[in-house]
């Protein structure tokens, strides 16, 4: 997502993006990518960071970057993932629906190197 200003096409997707999302929104997004923030001309939320509010306000990004066009998240290594990045794509992935955002992941199944670690594993 931060290679978005980068993209030759990020004029129009910087115009669009600032009329679709709302402010509080794009503020939330501003926590996770700060260099979005001046592109989009966000001010960074002042509150105190609630995840329900990030996870609202990546889909709400994601949902006006799909309708310009149908988006995938490809997400590599999914099993280095923490707890709270595992709950926002759970929650992506429920708003989708049957809309123009895909989600994809690679997992590695890693297979203990002893017998202890593969006895507690069960």
């Amino acid at each position: 997502m931060r290679e978005l200003i980068t993209q030759p096409a990020w004029p129009v997707l910087q115009a669009d993006l600032r009329r679709d999302v709302p402010e509080i929104w794009l503020a939330e997004v501003a926590r996770l990518l700060p260099e979005l923030s001046e592109a989009l001309e966000a001010q960074t939320a002042v509150r105190p960071a609630e995840e329900a509010r990030l996870w609202e306000g990546v889909h709400q990004f994601i949902a006006a970057l799909a309708r310009h066009k149908p988006l995938v998240f490809f997400i590599d290594d999914l099993d280095w993932a923490d707890a709270s990045t595992l709950a926002l794509l759970g929650y992506l992935a429920r708003q989708a629906g049957g809309g123009s955002i895909r989600l994809l992941a690679t997992l590695r199944l890693i297979t203990p190197r002893a017998p202890m670690a593969a006895s507690s594993r069960r």
